[in-house]
């Protein structure tokens, strides 16, 4: 995810996305919005909601219309996320709170 993300530089292997394969660079955000979702990679709000943390994620996304939706595919993509929806972050296992980091870095749909 981190590489995804741009955070860092891959030795080797291929992504995936929307069932494609992708062999090309993946290409990093620019280091302002790098920076930005290097921290919103590491750290979640612990005193919100799982979804509270998601939104707070997308508050730049550039398509505010599409949260919701995208919201949903954060909880098709991580299903323990959609179990906790309604739970304090600070109180789910550290793996839980990994997940909550990506899938909130990835509502802003960064690059």
């Amino acid at each position: 995810m981190k590489t995804i993300l741009g955070l860092v530089r891959p030795q080797s292997g291929t992504v995936l996305a929307r069932r494609r394969r992708h062999h090309h660079h993946v290409h990093p955000a620019p280091h302002p919005r790098r920076h930005r979702l290097g921290a919103e990679a590491r750290r979640v709000v612990r005193q919100m909601t799982v979804t509270e943390n998601l939104l707070a994620g997308a508050l730049h996304a550039p398509a505010p219309r599409e949260i919701t939706a995208d919201i949903e595919r954060m909880y098709e993509h991580f299903p323990r996320l959609a179990e906790r929806r309604r739970q304090a972050a600070g109180t789910l296992s550290g793996g839980e709170q990994q997940m909550l980091a990506f899938a909130r870095a990835l509502m802003s749909r960064p690059g």
